[in-house]
């Protein structure tokens, strides 16, 4: 296959959520987030006693960043490994590799908020020059798809919606013709179209850079 081979491109779906204005969400809010993402990889953990807890998981990053000589990083090495069971680290280890498959659309969500490519960078504890390819590679969008004359009402009505990330080389012609090929029986039954929008912010009809129209038709599987 080819780089721009459609079966190795995977698109990064991201839930719609209610969008925060005037800034970013307060530590309460993100430590929330964090036990949350904590209870649902500690169901996939085994039933070991630990004293792991989102508080941990903030001073062991605390102390990263504060550890900037390497005798400093032995010592934080030596302690880590000391108070830290097998799980727990295995558990880490599964959160931040989980992490670093979403670091795509955290740096697109960031800077469609306003943050700067230097507050991207000290908060990940990245480069610039990276921080910078990351956004010049992943394209943030928003993104609806309408059916005509469908169960939903006369006329064009809203069918699903979301957010991707359009990495380099993809296009919005490859989204739209992505949504319609896993949007199920809705577009094969009706007329449908899909509009693309960059950013997340709510934009009217007109203001789409893409649009995209589709007639029913059969599904692919029964060929």
């Amino acid at each position: 296959m080819t780089a721009d081979d459609p079966a190795r491109i995977t698109y990064i779906r991201m839930p719609k959520t209610e969008r925060v204005r005037g800034g970013e969400r307060s530590l309460a809010e993100q430590a929330a987030t964090l036990r949350q993402w904590a209870n649902e990889l500690d169901e996939q953990a085994t039933a070991e006693e630990s004293n792991l807890d989102d508080s941990a998981l903030f001073g062991l990053a605390r102390g990263y960043a504060r550890a900037v000589t390497p005798e400093q990083r032995d010592q934080l090495a030596a302690s880590i490994a000391a108070q830290l069971t097998l799980n727990e680290a295995g558990l880490i280890l599964r959160a931040a590799a989980a992490v670093r498959t979403a670091v795509p659309g955290i740096v697109a969500r960031a800077k469609d908020n306003k943050r700067t490519t230097a507050e991207i960078a000290r908060e990940l504890d990245m480069t610039d020059s990276y921080v910078r390819r990351i956004v010049r590679e992943h394209r943030l969008v928003s993104w609806r798809l309408d059916l005509y004359d469908s169960e939903a009402g006369p006329g064009w009505q809203p069918y699903e919606a979301g957010d991707d990330i359009i990495p380099s080389p993809r296009t919005e012609v490859h989204l739209a013709e992505h949504i319609l090929a896993v949007a199920g029986r809705g577009p094969r039954e009706h007329r449908a179209r899909v509009l693309i929008w960059d950013g997340t912010d709510e934009q009217p009809d007109n203001a789409a850079v893409y649009t995209h129209e589709q007639e029913p038709g059969p599904d692919p599987a029964d060929n």
